[in-house]
């Protein structure tokens, strides 16, 4: 539990993110989901912790709701501050409904479309984007944030430790950097434990040292998003 840590520590570097948080205990598909009660009243405040500091609170869909529009409804209902966006638990989206779904909840933006067991570009891009509805010939009314770099790739897929990183993480940042993209970063809270995971912390901290050091705007995913509709408004000003 270990929220106030994440908050000072990304405020240090002049940095907010999005927190995603599970609610359903139990999803019915032998797949581990939340191991806590987001309806006890420490999660209350730790949703205005994060809000108030700046950062975001989002949703992290539950195994299931990215095909069952009903499932992630009822879990954004346990949510006591406003959310704006979700990525679906071990990034299960599915192209033919999650689309969709994520409209028909009224979310702005997504942030599943990554891959879990390499860093890089899913989409083969680093700027949002607005997914296409295949079946309906025109785009979504949500923005798609690419996931481009998580910890569980790299420590538990690459089998990686914390000092072997950065040769997986730098070309990342060069390559975002070419075009001015987006560098989009998770990093579970579990990652901050030195117990069991000593290291990860400290990646994290270079990871925010580095984005400081090259001026980088460390953001949340809505504030990314505010960015990059008036880079997107300056461009195209009709």
């Amino acid at each position: 539990f270990n929220f106030s840590e994440i908050v000072e520590l990304e405020q240090r570097y002049g940095a907010n993110s999005t927190f995603f948080f599970l609610v359903t205990p139990s999803p019915g598909m032998g797949i581990k989901n939340a191991d806590y009660r987001f309806s006890s009243p420490k999660f209350t405040r730790v949703q205005h912790l994060i809000t108030n500091s700046g950062s975001e609170v989002g949703i992290h869909g539950s195994a299931g709701t990215s095909t069952d529009s009903s499932r992630l409804n009822a879990e954004l209902t346990s949510f006591r501050v406003r959310v704006k966006g979700n990525r679906f638990h071990f990034l299960l989206y599915s192209p033919t409904f999650s689309g969709k779904i994520i409209d028909d909840a009224g979310l702005n933006y997504d942030a599943s479309l990554g891959f879990a067991e390499e860093t890089g570009f899913r989409n083969s891009f680093c700027f949002p984007f607005r997914p296409w509805d295949i079946q309906h010939d025109r785009p979504f009314q949500h923005t798609e944030i690419p996931l481009v770099l998580m910890d569980g790739t790299l420590q538990k897929y690459l089998g990686l430790l914390p000092g072997q990183a950065p040769l997986h993480i730098d070309p990342l940042f060069d390559e975002v950097r070419k075009f001015g993209g987006c560098m989009t970063v998770l990093w579970h809270n579990t990652h901050f434990s030195a117990y069991k995971y000593p290291g990860w912390k400290e990646m994290y901290v270079k990871i925010l040292e580095k984005g400081a050091g090259e001026n980088a705007a460390m953001l949340s995913c809505s504030r990314l998003l505010d960015l990059y509709s008036e880079r997107t408004r300056f461009h195209n000003p009709s």
